[in-house]
């Protein structure tokens, strides 16, 4: 059975996300309202669409979640910093423990910019979005 990853994008409006395997199409394309409320409600709202998710697609190997999140991260701490206008409670948080669950026991933080110029480098040499998520996992992650 090939791997799959869950990846989440957290933004002002919507959260999106997908499930995929490296060298195939997504299997799951998607997205929600961002719950705006407050940090506690986001968290229940979250871990709900990640649990849903985990049952829905049960049958697959799924060998990690990824999180990409507004913010500025304090590489020593882990924590968000800054400010962030759309979410203003989405400060001096860990994204890797609003994103807890039983796969994230090794988790690691990089910064979007980073992942995203090694994105573009490999981008001439992924045959599809699957194999540079490989090579992109395999080379930062």
């Amino acid at each position: 059975m090939s791997k799959h990853y869950l990846g989440f994008d957290i933004g002002g409006t919507a959260i999106k996300y997908a499930i995929g395997s490296p060298g195939a199409e997504p299997l799951l394309v998607s997205s929600i309202p961002t719950p705006k409320a407050d940090l506690k409600g986001f968290i229940r709202s979250f871990h709900q669409l990640i649990d849903s998710l985990m049952r829905e697609y049960q049958h697959l190997e799924i060998s990690g979640i990824g999180i990409a999140t507004p913010g500025t991260i304090d590489l020593e701490s882990g924590l968000l910093k800054g400010v962030n206008p759309n979410l203003r409670w989405w400060v001096n948080i860990s994204p890797l423990e609003v994103g807890a669950t039983p796969l994230s026991g090794a988790g690691g933080l990089r910064y979007d910019a980073n992942l995203m110029a090694l994105a573009k480098l490999m981008e001439s040499k992924a045959r599809s979005w699957g194999s540079l998520l490989e090579r992109v996992s395999a080379a930062d992650l």
